[in-house]
């Protein structure tokens, strides 16, 4: 059975405002917006009286009695949205272990809507073209949905697709490309004879989601390595070789570059407060340790430019995350940020520069809503893990070269978002260990979700040749909270010096499992229980369980051994 509160709050008037604004521009005649929090409480058993006062007071969270109660304080026009039914959301999670601890133990699910009263100029209404209009404006398309009625039941008449198999063998090569897959035909070619001619099997879809996301540009670096020929001139050196040439002749304190999930410099031995027994609360003891500092930097162009919160928010959350899973394990310590925008045309300052004689692509974001957004994603992740943002710069550039039909735009349309951090590890953690039998994998983190499909390979194409929700699949959404509880996991193994029970570890980002699992255990080999990893989404298909990276979460395998505790 549904039980429903409601609530609502006067520090919410900012958020008030900024959806109103946002309605405005789709829809002429709102006056204001009002907002409304519902929670759908899911129960095995009635609350008794004291219960239900619990679940009241643990729902209400501030002193505004007034604006919390069993009935809705909202009328007219009323929009509400909310969860997916399918997907328990990590919010859901969180709010029912703190249910349970209070002695709720009969609560099964809790999810949050919000429900938006749209109050217009008199005597206007609202048709239903409006309503259509601005329902995609109060949620996101991947993880919420409209509720066109309150909810009655989480119950979903879903089922996870079965997995396909491509005709291939019957069809030719054709098969692939009805796909619509990031593969080039070099690697179109490859892949088609290596299933037609080598193995003489039809792939499925599984498959051919993971080879395109591990064989992306994004993955391989096959541009980086490749030998360019430019103008019929045949370089001698790859860009990788060229990067690579001031390391290999000037290492200095170097201790770890380019083969790793971050680099590492020599540091030096420091005194820290540690537990005694890091798998218990326990006293902290001081011991020496040679602190081995460690950098990293990456982009996370295409995700911002897509929906610009989100991307920059999981660009810094990826980053921590490669921060962690240097060696056998590390930490994050503080961050910067870099944005590279076109021209951003602020309404009311427009600059003599800035002209408007192109079109902007209608998948991105403009200039300007990425800087009001990817800022405030990446901040927010920062602040909600613990990792201060130290520095940044910003760049605003356009340049039209010529005239007329010839006339060249040069400018950063597909934005650039940059993340660069510092941290540390225990040099006793320095290199990892290959993969033997009898280890463990072991993942660490939130649950899957039907979220950020194809990032690898998304990143990898050229703008505007897939179609826009392909691009919207792409992007992760953030969960800073869940990062910092597994790496208050990866700490601990570290506190455990030389018993680390870490063998190896490494980030979950593009290709999801499918990636980095298979770089996990290779060269050895392993065997993968899929319905084992974490999910919160049961109507998720082997393709999306496989190949998402909807989760910030690092693998890792361990030695098993009753030494290993987790």
């Amino acid at each position: 059975m549904l039980v429903r509160r409601y609530r609502r709050s006067a520090l919410w008037e900012p958020e008030q405002q900024q959806v109103t604004s946002k309605i405005l521009n789709a829809v002429a005649g709102i006056v204001s917006v009002r907002l409304e929090h519902c929670f759908y409480v899911e129960l095995t058993n009635p609350l008794s009286s004291q219960e239900d006062g619990i679940l009241d007071w643990l729902l209400s969270e501030t002193f505004e009695a007034e604006s919390f109660g069993s009935q809705t304080g909202l009328a007219g026009t009323v929009l509400e949205v909310g969860p997916r039914v399918e997907i328990v959301t990590p919010w859901s999670t969180n709010a029912v272990k703190i249910c349970h601890s209070c002695g709720l133990t009969s609560i099964k699910r809790i999810e949050r809507s919000r429900r938006y009263q749209i109050n217009t100029i008199s005597g206007v209404e609202l048709s239903a073209g409006d309503i259509q209009n601005i329902y995609p404006l109060l949620h996101d398309r991947m993880t919420e949905s409209a509720y066109v009625q309150p909810l009655t039941t989480f119950e979903s008449d879903k089922t996870p697709e079965p997995v396909k198999i491509v005709p291939l063998l019957e069809e030719g090569i054709s098969a692939i490309e009805k796909l619509d897959m990031s593969f080039d035909k070099e690697i179109l070619e490859h892949n088609y004879n290596y299933f037609a001619n080598v193995i003489k099997k039809n792939p499925s879809d599984v498959e051919l989601t993971q080879l395109d996301q591990v064989q992306s540009d994004h993955s391989r670096h096959r541009r980086f390595n490749a030998i360019w020929q430019i103008d019929g001139d045949t370089k001698k050196r790859t860009l990788m070789k060229t990067i690579r040439e001031n390391y290999e002749k000037h290492k200095g304190h170097t201790l770890v570059a380019f083969e790793d999930n971050s680099s590492v410099i020599k540091g030096h031995n420091v005194p820290m407060l540690i537990f005694s027994d890091p798998s218990k609360p326990s006293e902290m003891v001081v011991e020496n340790i040679d602190v081995e500092m460690t950098a990293k930097g990456e982009s996370h162009n295409h995700p911002t430019a897509i929906t610009s919160p989100s991307g920059a928010g999981t660009g810094t959350g990826g980053r921590i995350r490669d921060n962690q899973t240097v060696g056998r394990g590390g930490t994050a310590i503080a961050g910067s940020t870099l944005y590279l925008v076109g021209n951003l045309h602020i309404p009311g300052y427009e600059l003599p520069w800035e002209k408007r004689n192109w079109q902007h692509p209608f998948q991105l974001e403009t200039p300007l809503q990425i800087m009001l957004g990817a800022p405030k994603g990446a901040y927010r992740y920062g602040n909600e893990y613990g990792e201060p943002t130290i520095s940044g710069s910003t760049t605003a550039f356009e340049y039209v070269h010529g005239n007329g039909v010839n006339a060249e735009l040069f400018s950063f349309t597909k934005c650039g978002m940059w993340t660069m951090g510092v941290g540390w590890m225990d040099g006793r953690h320095l290199h990892k260990y290959d993969p033997k039998e009898g280890y463990q994998i072991v993942q660490l983190g939130g649950d899957a979700y039907r979220i950020g499909l194809g990032g690898a390979s998304g990143s990898s194409k050229t703008l505007g040749s897939q179609a826009a929700e392909l691009d919207w699949n792409s992007v992760q959404r953030a969960n800073a909270e869940m990062e910092k509880v597994y790496d208050r996991v990866i700490q601990a193994c570290i506190m455990m010096g030389d018993n680390n029970p870490i063998k190896s570890i490494h980030d979950l980002g593009a290709g999801g499992d499918s990636n980095a699992v298979t770089e996990l255990i290779y060269p050895a080999g392993g065997k993968i229980y899929l319905r084992r990893i974490p999910c919160g989404d049961k109507t998720m298909s082997v393709m999306e369980l496989w190949c998402n990276e909807s989760r910030l979460a690092p693998l890792d395998h361990k030695q098993s051994s009753p030494q290993a505790r987790m």
